[in-house]
């Protein structure tokens, strides 16, 4: 009775020999599984393991291909960071003044000479931690390097006069920038 249907289906054009193909399948397929008690056959459960190993091993690749990006890009960073430096650090190599300064908590410290010191003190020139390395520049060479990497610590020297107390009886003398100790 079901061919009958069939048939009468495919005259009457309401479906066509490929559709009937894919229900017969389903159809195999199905009573396959109810013999199998409701699990798939073992060429359809190798199939399915084959699969969710491809998918995996695709996650897996996608996932190690981000890494290898992220670490590229880090590292032109890093290239692109050193050469700013190369080019625009101001650092003496014959600075014998040891100009000391406070970034992140802790006492660093530059050699200098004497122009570059009394410009680091009244904030024509910054100072740069980068690389574990002290690097010389120009305030705007800084904004620049900090637009470049946001992590890069900057230490600028503010100028802002001390207020002697009232009382103080050597508010009279000031204190000259470059006494070292």
């Amino acid at each position: 009775m079901g061919n009958d249907l069939r048939e009468q289906l495919l005259k009457a054009g309401l479906v066509t020999k490929g559709q009937v193909r894919e229900a017969e399948a389903f159809v195999r397929k199905k009573s396959k599984q109810a013999r199998h008690g409701g699990k798939p056959s073992p060429q359809e459960a190798a199939r399915q393991k084959s699969l969710q190993a491809r998918t995996a091993k695709a996650e897996r690749d996608r996932e190690l291909n981000r890494r290898k990006e992220e670490a590229r890009q880090k590292k032109a960073l890093r290239a692109q960071v050193r050469s700013f430096l190369d080019d625009h650090r101001r650092n003496d190599p014959k600075g014998e003044t040891a100009f000391n300064f406070a970034i992140g908590g802790r006492v660093k410290h530059v050699y200098v000479n004497t122009e570059q010191l009394t410009a680091l003190t009244g904030g024509r020139l910054v100072v740069a931690s980068v690389f574990n390395r002290q690097h010389i520049l120009s305030p705007e060479d800084g904004e620049r390097l900090r637009k470049l990497m946001p992590e890069a610590a900057i230490f600028v020297a503010e100028d802002k006069p001390e207020e002697p107390a009232e009382d103080d009886p050597y508010a009279e003398y000031k204190i000259p920038d470059d006494l070292m100790w």
